[in-house]
């Protein structure tokens, strides 16, 4: 910052800084005052809050104007609001301390929500009913990366491809989750929980139809998944499908062909992941084969978020 002030037109902005703070001697000891990091951002480069000039052409009303005060006054460091009545009666001025709280707050809506969920569900909906409007526009601003995804998510369950200007992570996209669940499941492949997290993905199919794979895996889980585990090796479960060790159970020969179907996916893949040190590329490949060897396809790279997972499978090679 220090090298671009000292350019012949260098310019640094500081988004929201308040000018008009009174207390900003109690903000520098209030961590968790809005305009500390501010604060602490001008004195590191010998300024003060006086020295940063308005953005030229962003004239406020004289709503924003109470707007601000009035917000500013309610995040004043505490030390400096003893006497808050009469501070709020000298911003108000020559009106009473109604009329500026009655115009600043005009047009914004309180929402108590219980938790992140219904805030999410909230602003969602007012988010649809803005865009139900023709010529209306409408922005979600918040610091909670959780919340504004959560809210995205909703609003794809509608119809609405709205991503967050964050961008969303690429292992909270199907494509990316798929590939990292493959990741951790190719070391070992016989743990139940991640063979099951595999085989129900909505990407699986090794090479059966979504019915008659999600009938196999409910048994598969039922008849050898549960509970401890009682094998090492995917063949080893494919053994004991074929010939169960308690008598009063039946041989599942679907689930054992599952098993070994998709025992034969892993096998490229655990070669090249195997030994203590991995060769970048060749792993990158591996997975990417064996994505498309669970999906029966290509499909698992097609839209933006497998657009995403294919670009991030190719620069790891």
């Amino acid at each position: 910052m220090q090298a671009v002030l000292k350019l012949p037109r260098g310019l640094v902005v500081f988004p929201g800084v308040d000018p008009d703070l009174q207390g900003w001697a109690a903000v520098a000891d209030a961590a968790s005052h809005p305009q500390h990091a501010m604060g602490e951002t001008l004195k590191w480069l010998g300024l003060t809050a006086k020295d940063v000039h308005a953005w030229p052409g962003g004239a406020e009303t004289p709503a924003e104007i109470s707007r601000r005060r009035l917000i500013n006054e309610a995040l004043a460091p505490a030390v400096e609001t003893p006497d808050w009545t009469v501070r709020l009666s000298a911003l108000a001025k020559p009106r009473s301390p109604d009329d500026l709280v009655t115009e600043a707050l005009a047009g914004l809506s309180l929402v108590e929500a219980e938790d992140e969920a219904e805030e999410a569900l909230a602003a969602a909906l007012l988010l649809r009913e803005t865009l139900e409007s023709s010529h209306r526009t409408a922005a979600l601003v918040t610091p909670e990366a959780s919340l504004a995804r959560r809210v995205a998510a909703i609003l794809e369950r509608w119809g609405l491809d709205i991503a967050p200007s964050s961008g969303t992570p690429l292992q909270r996209t199907s494509p990316g989750g798929f590939l990292l669940l493959l990741i951790h499941w190719v070391r070992d492949p016989g743990d139940p929980v991640r063979l099951l997290a595999v085989l129900k993905h909505e990407f699986a199919s090794i090479g059966r139809k979504p019915t008659d794979l999600q009938r196999i895996v409910s048994r598969l889980e039922r008849e050898a998944l549960r509970g401890p585990r009682r094998h090492g090796s995917l063949e080893d479960l494919a053994l004991r499908l074929e010939h169960p060790a308690d008598e009063k159970k039946r041989p599942q020969p679907d689930c054992a062909a599952l098993v070994r179907d998709i025992a034969r996916l892993h096998a490229p893949a655990a070669a090249a992941f195997a030994g203590e040190r991995l060769d970048g590329k060749l792993a990158s490949e591996a997975i990417a084969r064996l994505a498309e060897d669970i999906a029966g396809g290509a499909h698992v790279w097609s839209g933006k978020n497998g657009e995403c997972a294919a670009r991030f499978i190719t620069q790891l090679g």
